[in-house]
């Protein structure tokens, strides 16, 4: 995958965030919920949400680049299968 972050990778559409908050498995960690399901799509795809309670725009957006340049970056790694992650941020920390 080239730097570019290609629509193909991306959930868009609100249906798709929904069916994925109860269709789809978690993990849950510190400060991130990560949300995934299997099967559907044939490459990964990364949708983010981050509540306003994480912090102001710009901690937030820093916080989306961040694992957006990580899902670029480990893009190769992820199963095939999966067709959705979806990274939701706590409201607990932030720096």
């Amino acid at each position: 995958m080239t730097l570019a972050f290609p629509k193909q990778a991306r959930i868009l559409q609100r249906y798709e965030y929904k069916s994925l908050a109860r269709n789809g498995k978690s993990w849950v960690g510190s400060s991130l919920l990560i949300s995934y399901r299997f099967g559907k799509y044939t490459a990964p795809r990364l949708g983010l949400t981050v509540t306003k309670k994480y912090g102001n725009a710009v901690v937030r957006n820093h916080f989306k680049r961040i694992l957006r340049e990580s899902f670029r970056s480990l893009y190769s790694r992820f199963p095939k299968p999966v067709s959705y992650t979806h990274l939701r941020a706590h409201e607990t920390r932030h720096d």
